[in-house]
Formats: C-alpha cells, structure tokens, sequence
C-alpha cells in the first residue's frame, strides 16, 4: 500500500483501511501529537502495547506483510 500523507482526513483513513483490509487498530493524529512524542519519525509508523497500553516496539516506512507479521510476533513476545 502506498504510504498516506498527514494532511488525509480521518475518512480517508477509514477508506484506506477498508480497501487494504487492515484488521488492527488505526490512530488518527492530525496535529502530531502522539506520533512527536513518540519520536516517530517515518510514515506510516506502527507501534506495539502489551494488554497493559506499555509501548513495547515500533516499526516505521512502509512494510511487507511478511515483515509487519514478523514485528507483531516479536513485540508479542516480549
């Protein structure tokens, strides 16, 4: 999928989401505002919690499915 730019809207958003079939939650930040403090700094970015919301690992540019499932499974097993 090709990377979306910060000025989309959050329909946009949910659009991308419905053609790419993401089953994972989405966080909109218009203003930067999560994503600075995070020190995000490649779009699109994913971040990993555990059960308790603790930031457990972060991913960022655009990734291969193969690379996305490897990152999941190695932020779970943390």
């Amino acid at each position: 999928p090709k990377a979306k730019e910060q000025s989309d809207s959050l329909a946009e958003l949910r659009k991308y989401e419905k053609d790419f079939n993401l089953n994972y939650p989405l966080y909109f930040d218009p203003h930067l505002a999560y994503t600075t403090k995070m020190g995000v700094v490649n779009y699109p970015s994913f971040a990993f919690f555990d059960a308790n919301g603790k930031f457990v690992a972060g991913l960022g540019g655009v990734q291969s499915e193969s690379n996305l499932w490897s990152s999941f499974q190695s932020a779970a097993a943390k």
